[in-house]
């Protein structure tokens, strides 16, 4: 890996990268070397990548670069091209940032044990999701066409436009959980791969019946956690429509060092009060990424992200992309080719002050154990003010996971909502037990299908589970625990929509949810 590395590195003058984030830069600047292969491999075809625009982008100048259009959502194009063409696609009229595109992760971790919420006594008073439309919304559903009729609902459809259904069985143990709680429901399957089209599925089902959408997925230290990025704010806008949305809060708590910027006065940057943070890198992979406290499309403190060997303190990644008024406070290194443990360093140039600005250092593979910290480190969308946003609960031990992610929000609000149980089985999982806050979020989902089949509407629904939570933390409402645990408790009294003891069940009332104009509506009971 060569000599020492200079703390900062300036980017030469005139060079064409200043719209590019780090890693494309990067690339870039390795497109013609043995390093591109060592360091970045996947760029070694080409580059796929999110153009941030104000403006229409201009087809033929498109086409001239060899890109091609993946996907689009309002100033967001996702396209794949040669990796020589970057800087001409970042001078293109309009275009603000060009980035990776974001890639959720599933909410799931490995341990042991099951537990219920207690929403077996909904089943046995009759009500079990029917007529309720559920959409989950994840990364893939292997094999689920096998347990439909049995595992899953008779009544199933799905939207497989986006992303690769068959990449991963984890949408399908999600699914399977929901159907545990709420087996008479009609489930929607829909898949996506990135931020976009994430964004373009939720758009999609805003102009639909569904009533209850489950998300166990995330994305981490992309964005602010307050609210105001793209996935949050299309979750934000299906909740403003009535529906009710539960999404996985994550399980990032021992991956995160956050706390103060400081500048040393050599180049480097303290974070939380320590120079470096010691990160694992499996068979030689580094993935780190900094956020921090400035608007996202308006920062001016221009920070940069290396990465040294631990061993050796030689260079193995840097990101420098450049943040002058109108870029994303953010650099992220994804490098091959290093040694088992590194440290990630913040470095500025001489003169950058982060003095009174709070930063968020992430890695996917861990930091060590002197170097984390837990609190602020939610998932997105988990942070979207109106979804019911699930801890993972070790039930059996009577505490939230260690892992499980943790608030508040970037603006102070207490998240996650609830935590539910983090271990079940499922047909899909085998004998690997199903766990984290993938494996949390769908029974609430579950139990959102029995409340409106019950009630007639979403209204009402993510209260009653605040309210109803056992509280196992400190009295009140806290950023581990939330209200509490999951507690499906006895059917509340004076459900709008009949009750178990007789007749089909059937009423309709003609009243408009708020900003959504839907018609409440009551569902059957089940056939018993």
């Amino acid at each position: 890996m060569g000599s020492e590395p200079a703390w900062a590195r300036p980017t030469p003058e005139g060079e064409p990268t200043a719209r590019l984030s780090g890693a494309l830069a990067e690339a870039w600047r390795h497109r013609a070397s043995a390093a591109l292969e060592e360091r970045l491999p996947r760029f070694a075809e080409g580059a796929r990548v999110v153009v941030e625009s104000d403006e229409e982008l201009d087809a033929d100048a498109l086409a001239a670069m060899g890109a091609e259009e993946e996907s689009r959502t309002g100033g967001l194009w996702q396209l794949w091209l040669p990796v020589d063409h970057l800087p001409q696609l970042a001078a293109l009229p309009g275009v603000r940032h060009v980035r990776e595109p974001a890639y959720a992760e599933v909410k799931t971790v490995e341990s042991e044990g099951h537990t219920a919420t207690g929403a077996s006594v909904w089943a046995e008073a009759g009500w079990t999701g029917v007529g309720v439309d559920v959409a989950i919304v994840d990364v893939g559903f292997v094999d689920y066409e096998a347990l439909v009729g049995s595992e899953l609902p008779a009544e199933l459809s799905t939207d497989f436009e986006r992303g690769a259904a068959g990449s991963t069985a984890h949408g399908t143990a999600v699914a399977e959980v929901i159907a545990d709680v709420a087996p008479g429901a009609r489930f929607h399957l829909v898949t996506f791969g990135t931020d976009v089209e994430l964004v373009a599925a939720l758009e999609n089902l805003a102009d639909t019946d569904v009533d209850v959408v489950n998300a166990s997925i995330g994305f981490d230290n992309v964005w602010a956690g307050d609210g105001s990025s793209a996935p949050s704010q299309a979750v934000q806008a299906l909740v403003d429509e009535g529906m009710i949305v539960t999404v996985a809060a994550g399980n990032e708590a021992l991956k995160y060092r956050v706390g103060a910027l400081n500048a040393v006065g050599d180049g480097r940057i303290l974070l939380a009060g320590a120079v470096a943070a010691r990160i694992p890198a499996p068979r030689g992979r580094a993935r780190v990424s900094l956020r921090w406290e400035e608007p996202f499309a308006g920062a001016r403190t221009d920070l940069d992200l290396l990465v040294i060997n631990a061993d050796t303190g030689t260079e193995c990644g840097r990101s420098e992309a450049p943040q002058d008024g109108d870029d994303p406070p953010r650099e992220a290194v994804d490098t091959s080719g290093c040694s088992d443990s590194v440290l990630a360093i913040v470095t500025a140039e001489p003169g950058v002050d982060p003095a009174g600005l709070r930063g968020w250092l992430y890695s996917p593979n861990g930091i060590e154990a002197d170097g984390r910290t837990l609190a602020a480190s939610l998932s997105i969308p988990g942070d979207a003010p109106g979804a019911l946003t699930v801890g993972a609960w070790l039930a059996d031990a009577g505490e939230v996971a260690p892992w499980s992610s943790r608030g508040p929000t970037d603006d102070g609000r207490i998240k996650p909502d609830v935590v539910a149980p983090s271990d079940v089985s499922t047909t899909v999982w085998g004998d690997r037990a199903f766990s984290g806050s993938s494996a949390a979020t769908p029974h609430a989902a579950g139990l959102a299908a029995l409340w409106v089949q019950s009630h007639g509407t979403p209204d009402g629904f993510a209260d009653w589970a605040r309210e109803g939570a056992t509280d196992g933390g400190a009295p009140g409402a806290d950023p581990v625990w939330g209200w509490g645990a999951l507690n499906a408790g006895p059917v509340p009294e004076g459900c709008a929509c009949g009750s178990a003891g007789g007749g089909s069940g059937w009423a309709w009332w003609p009243v408009a949810l708020a900003a959504a104009a839907r018609r409440r509506r009551c569902y059957p009971l089940a056939a018993r």
